[in-house]
Order: C-alpha cells, then sequence, then structure tokens
C-alpha cells in the first residue's frame, strides 16, 4: 500500500488514515476479483477504485454538513419569525391596558411620496 499517497488522500478529503487504509483493501479485494497482482493494470486500478470510494465518502459528509447549516439557518429563521409574532402580540396587550384605539391607520412616509413633475412649456420663450 503507497503510504504517501494514502496520506495525502486522507488528508486532502479530511478522512482518517485508518478509513483511507480500509477503503484500499476494500479497492484491492475488488481488483483481485478481475486481475492478479502480476497483471499490470492492478495497482493502478486499486487505485483508481480507492479514490473513487475516499471522494464519494467525502461527498457525502459535506452534503451532510450542508444539510445540516441548512437546517440551522432554517430552524433560526423559524425562532425569529415566533419571536416577532409575540412581540407584536405583547404590544398589541400594552395597547390595550393603556386604552389606546387599535384600529390601523395607514400614514403615508413622506419619502416615499412621487413628487409631481412641473409641465415646462417649452413655446414660452
Amino acid at each position: 500500500m503507497p503510504v504517501k499517497a494514502l496520506k495525502n488522500l486522507a488528508k486532502k478529503h479530511g478522512i482518517s488514515m485508518k478509513k483511507a487504509e480500509k477503503k484500499w483493501g476494500e479497492a484491492k479485494a475488488i481488483v483481485s476479483k478481475e486481475y492478479s497482482e502480476d497483471n499490470p493494470a492492478y495497482w493502478g486500478t486499486v487505485m483508481n477504485i480507492t479514490k473513487n470510494k475516499i471522494k464519494k465518502q467525502s461527498k457525502m459528509k459535506k452534503e451532510s454538513r450542508i444539510h445540516s447549516f441548512e437546517t440551522f439557518i432554517n430552524e433560526g429563521r423559524k425562532e425569529k419569525l415566533e419571536i416577532d409574532k409575540e412581540i407584536k402580540k405583547m404590544k398589541r396587550e400594552e395597547q390595550l391596558k393603556s386604552g389606546a384605539n387599535l384600529t390601523t391607520k395607514v400614514i403615508p412616509d413622506k419619502k416615499k411620496q412621487y413628487k409631481r413633475k412641473k409641465k415646462v412649456d417649452l413655446n414660452e420663450d
């Protein structure tokens, strides 16, 4: 087993050396069904299968982390919405206690109002 190559693969994909060696053994078992160790394609095929197995495991691990992060973000959004609802509810209760009128009035924002453009008569000269 090429220790240096496996160390590099393990480091690159964030897995332990023990797992990389296990993948090497699995690949070796698969290839030995088709080729003998004397065949020139034997070791290259073992290495290719090992690389593919490690990449696949690394990809699944990465997808799992992405899914966990997305779940974390979505949960945070849900909590924020629930907190916002609670705050609105508390404000409404405060208004009721103070006797304020709860009818909703739309107060236009002066900054958002559009100014009418003045019509300029070009023929005034």
